[in-house]
C-alpha cells in the first residue's frame, strides 16, 4: 500500500499495523536510524506496543528493540499520550539508573539476576497500559496523519519484493555497472566452477586461462602473502604460470612488484629479494584497485569468452520505482509504462489482486493491463483482467467505489481473486525481468 491508501484506513487498529507492515522491511538493525524521524518515532512505539500486547512488558525488554528504550521513550514523548511516556518511565526505572542495558545478553542476564523482582515490577505495568492502548494507537494514528508528508518518501520502497535498503540518493549507475571486483570475481567463479567440474586448464581458452591464473595468484597471494602460495600450488594452479599470467596483464609499476615477489620463490633467493619481495607484497595490497579494475578490463575485452555477470533484475527494478516515485515522475510516456506495471508487481506480491484493486494505483487497472501487455507480460495482463472480470461489472477507477465493489464480492468471487494472487507467483520473475529489460532500454525516457 502506499502511504495515502493507509492513511485513509478507518480502523485505528487496521490503519496502524498497515503502516507498521510497510515499516518492517526498512527497521531491520541500524537501518532504523536511516528513516525519516518520524517513521523511526512511529516503528519504535509500535514495537513497544506490539511487543507489551503480545506478552507484556518483560517481553519488550527480553526483545532486541528495548535496545532502543531512550529512543523509543523520546518517539513517545513526541506521538503521545503523556500517561503512556509516564507509564513507560516507570518501566525503564525497574532498571539501574532507569536505563535498561542496551545490549541484549547483558539486558537479559540481568533480568535473569533480578527475575523475581524485575517481573513483578514490569508485570504490574501491564494492566494500566492495557488501559492506555486505545488512547496510544490513536495517537500513532494521528501522528502518522500529521506526519504524512515525511512519510511519504516510504513510497519509494518495496512493498511486496524483497526488502532492500536504499540509501536516498541511490542511483540506477549503481547496480547496473558492474563493480571492477564483482566482475572479476563473477567471471573468476565461472572459470574455477568448470575447473571443478572436471575441466582442465587447457579446456580452457587463452583469455580465461589468463584471467584464472592471474586473479586466482593474485587473490591469494594478497590475502595470505607469499607463503600461502606454496599451499594453493596444483595441476589447475601453476604458480609460476600465476605470476607470469599476472605481471603479463599488468601494467607498470604493478608488474614490476609481481615480477619481484616471483623472483623471491626462486631457488637461491637471498635476504634482499625477500625484503624486497615483503615490500612489493605491501605496495600490491595498496593497489588492489588498479589490480582489479586492469583484470576487469581484460575480461571485458573477451566478453564472450569471459561473460559479465547480469545485474539483478529485482534489483534494477527496485531501484528504478525508488528514483521515478521520489522525484514524482509524471505518468505519461515510458514512466507511466513502468509505474503501472511496477504497481502490480509490488501490490500483488504483497496483497495478491485483491490488494493492488483497493489501494489507489488500482484507479489505472486499465492503464496497467495495457503496460503489461506493452512489455510482453501477457500471462499477467491475463490474470489482472480474470481477476477484474470476477467482479462481474465494470470496475470503478475511484478508488472509494472500487473499494465498496470489493466488500459486495461474494464469496466465490473472493475466492477467484484469491487464487490468483496464488498463479501470480509464478509469473512474478517474468515480470521483474520484463521490467528490468525496460527499464535498461529506456533509461533516457524515463530520466534514469
Amino acid at each position: 500500500m502506499k502511504i495515502d491508501d493507509i492513511l485513509a484506513l478507518v480502523e485505528p487498529d487496521e490503519l496502524v499495523e498497515a503502516l507498521w507492515i510497510r515499516l518492517i522491511p526498512l527497521i531491520q538493525g541500524p537501518r532504523i536510524d536511516a528513516l525519516p524521524p518520524a517513521a523511526a518515532d512511529f516503528a519504535r512505539v509500535y514495537e513497544w506496543v506490539s511487543e507489551v500486547g503480545s506478552g507484556g512488558h518483560r517481553l519488550y525488554f527480553d526483545r532486541d528493540a528495548a535496545g532502543a528504550a531512550p529512543l523509543m521513550l523520546a518517539g513517545l514523548e513526541r506521538i503521545g499520550p503523556p500517561a503512556a511516556a509516564d507509564l513507560f518511565r516507570r518501566a525503564l526505572a525497574v532498571f539501574p539508573d532507569g536505563t535498561p542495558p542496551p545490549d541484549l545478553a547483558d539486558r537479559l542476564a540481568w533480568l535473569e539476576a533480578n527475575d523475581a523482582t524485575a517481573t513483578a515490577a514490569l508485570d504490574a505495568l501491564d494492566e494500566p497500559w492495557r488501559a492506555l492502548r486505545a488512547e496510544i494507537i490513536d495517537a500513532l494514528v494521528d501522528h502518522a496523519r500529521a506526519q504524512r508528508e515525511e512519510l511519504g518518501i516510504l513510497d519509494g520502497y518495496p512493498s511486496g519484493l524483497k526488502a532492500l535498503d536504499l540509501p536516498a540518493e541511490i542511483e540506477l549507475d549503481q547496480v547496473i555497472d558492474i563493480d571492477p571486483a564483482d566482475r572479476c570475481a563473477a567471471a573468476a567463479d565461472a572459470i574455477q566452477e568448470r575447473l571443478q567440474a572436471g575441466a582442465a586448464l587447457a579446456d580452457l581458452t587463452a583469455s580465461q586461462r589468463q584471467l584464472h591464473l592471474a586473479y586466482a595468484t593474485l587473490a591469494n597471494l594478497i590475502q595470505g602473502g607469499r607463503a600461502s602460495l606454496a599451499e594453493i600450488e596444483s595441476d589447475l594452479l601453476p604458480i609460476a604460470d600465476g605470476l607470469t599470467a599476472a605481471a603479463e596483464l599488468l601494467d607498470e609499476p604493478l608488474d614490476g612488484l609481481v615480477r619481484t615477489i616471483g623472483a623471491s620463490l626462486a631457488d637461491g633467493a637471498d635476504a634482499d629479494a625477500n625484503d624486497a619481495a615483503d615490500a612489493a607484497e605491501d605496495r600490491l595490497r595498496e593497489k588492489i584497485t588498479p589490480v582489479l579494475e586492469t583484470l576487469a578490463a581484460f575480461a571485458d575485452e573477451h566478453p564472450d569468452e569471459i561473460p559479465p555477470p547480469a545485474p539483478d533484475p529485482f534489483l534494477i527494478v527496485t531501484v528504478a520505482a525508488f528514483r521515478l516515485t521520489i522525484r514524482e515522475t509524471a505518468r505519461t510516456g515510458a514512466a507511466a509504462t513502468f509505474l503501472d506495471a511496477w504497481d502490480v508487481l509490488d501490490e500483488v506480491s504483497c496483497g495478491g489482486y485483491g490488494g493492488y484493486l483497493f489501494c489507489g494505483a488500482g484507479d489505472r487497472h486499465a492503464e496497467a493491463t495495457a503496460a503489461l501487455r506493452a512489455l510482453g507480460v501477457d500471462a499477467v495482463a491475463d490474470q489482472l483482467e480474470r481477476a477484474l472480470a470476477a467482479f462481474g461489472e465494470p470496475v470503478a477507477t475511484a478508488t472509494a467505489a472500487r473499494r465498496a465493489q470489493i466488500d459486495a464480492l461474494d464469496a466465490a468471487a473472493e475466492a477467484s481473486v484469491l487464487e490468483l494472487a496464488e498463479t501470480f507467483q509464478n509469473e512474478r520473475t517474468a515480470l521483474v525481468e520484463a521490467l528490468a529489460a525496460f527499464v535498461t532500454a529506456e533509461r533516457s525516457a524515463l530520466g534514469l
